[in-house]
């Protein structure tokens, strides 16, 4: 009603019999000014019996605003379905592709979203910006994104895309997937629904391509789990007080089976379970198991290489050694690779100072208390690069190397 009597709109039979509340929907047009009056009347008579009940109430409305309305930066479908086919809402899902994001000037995209590089790389992106699923790039676009990422707070300039890019290319390298064929090392294929801690949701991006991020010199920075150089050498003679301790991590935190989640794309994604063992483990330990949901792992063959890494790293990086250091400390950063020559370890001096050096002859700080033909020898060079040698022969202090060193070392450097 408007002002006056009452229109009707509906008039319908509603039959049958429940024992639980049944609800009843109707899109009711107004028309007019408001103030609008809204009634429905039950125009059967109340049942005589007992077990006939015929309860009616307006339960409730809701206001209807039609309105033309955009939807920037956003993805959305509308689905109607008939509601007597389903008892409750269906599940959807759908295949979609996301985010397109910037990649390196000198990439290529594969079409299962790795890259492919070609020469060296100027540090300048394509200005078309493409689908990718390297995990180094998806990161670099989330950090400095104004939009959806950290662009407002880190500026392009504070973030080492030039670590991402070293981790790019070992991501994107194809190998052996497990089943015949090649696909690339790490891939993601993720979308986040909800808002989450910034620094949780990049490092749960770096441990797609097992890495880590720090801040270093004023720049968010990343490294990663993967064959490297050592960059630096520590023996007793640039040790503090030449103590270096070590400690062993729990039995019970060494797993010997890891069951990884993953997404199979070829069962509409749903989720599969990827068993990985260590044989070798188990029969010495027994059953430990490790449950792990990688994020965006939509390959078997990925999952299967990250339960391998967790169970070779948990049996074979056990320990922890700890030492004080003086600048030397600088040179080494989060996730490099250094080596150590602890005498009281091995049981020989096998590490120090050099005294002089030629090109072919290293002079070092004390006799050896072992012959030392026939071992690798390690030198810092000049440059901070660490060069290796055989050593030929050694009288007294004067160690001869197998040919000649790139570089002759400095008095002083360490050995």
């Amino acid at each position: 009603a408007n002002g006056g009597g009452y229109t009707t709109i509906f008039d319908t039979n509603i039959t049958g019999k429940t024992q639980s509340k049944y609800q009843r929907s109707y899109r009711v047009p107004l028309t007019g000014s408001a103030p609008w009056d809204i009634r429905v009347t039950r125009l059967s008579s109340d049942s005589v019996q007992l077990y006939d009940q015929r309860f009616l109430d307006f339960d409730s409305y809701s206001s209807i605003i039609e309105a033309k309305l955009a939807y920037p930066n956003t993805a959305y479908v509308a689905l109607k379905v008939d509601a007597s086919q389903f008892s409750s809402v269906p599940k959807r899902s759908y295949h979609v592709k996301l985010l397109k994001i910037k990649i390196p000037s000198n990439a290529t995209v594969r079409t299962d979203g790795s890259l492919v590089y070609s020469g060296s790389w100027d540090g300048t992106f394509q200005v078309t910006k493409q689908w990718c699923a390297d995990p180094a790039w998806c990161l670099y676009d989330l950090v400095t994104n104004e939009r959806y990422g950290l662009g407002t707070y880190i500026p392009e300039s504070a973030v080492d895309k030039w670590a991402l890019y070293t981790i790019s290319n070992y991501c994107s390298e194809l190998i052996d997937d497990g089943n015949g064929g090649l696909e690339p090392r790490f891939s993601i294929n993720v979308y986040f629904q909800e808002q989450q801690e910034s620094h949780r949701v990049i490092q749960d991006l770096c441990t797609i391509f097992r890495g880590m991020r720090f801040w270093s010199a004023g720049g968010l920075t990343f490294t990663q789990d993967s064959p490297a150089d050592p960059v630096y050498l520590y023996t007793q003679a640039n040790v503090i007080d030449g103590s270096f301790s070590y400690a062993g991590s729990s039995q019970k935190a060494r797993h010997t089976v890891a069951i990884v989640a993953w997404n199979d794309p070829e069962d509409l994604f749903k989720q599969k379970i990827e068993y990985v063992e260590d044989e070798a483990a188990i029969e010495q330990f027994g059953i430990i198991k490790l449950q792990v949901n990688p994020i965006g792992c939509t390959s078997r063959g990925q999952a299967n290489r990250v339960g391998r890494w967790i169970l070779y790293t948990e049996q074979n990086e056990s320990e922890i050694v700890s030492f004080k250091t003086g600048i030397e400390a600088s040179i080494a950063r989060p996730g490099n690779i250094i080596k150590i020559a602890d005498a009281n370890r091995s049981g020989a001096r096998m590490g120090g100072r050099i005294s002089a050096a030629t090109s072919s002859t290293l002079t070092i700080d004390s006799d050896p208390t072992t012959s030392l033909a026939g071992y690798t020898l390690y030198v810092i060079l000049p440059s901070g690069v660490i060069e290796e040698k055989t050593v030929l022969s050694n009288a007294g202090r004067v160690l001869t190397i197998t040919g000649t060193f790139s570089t002759t070392p400095n008095a002083q450097s360490v050995w």
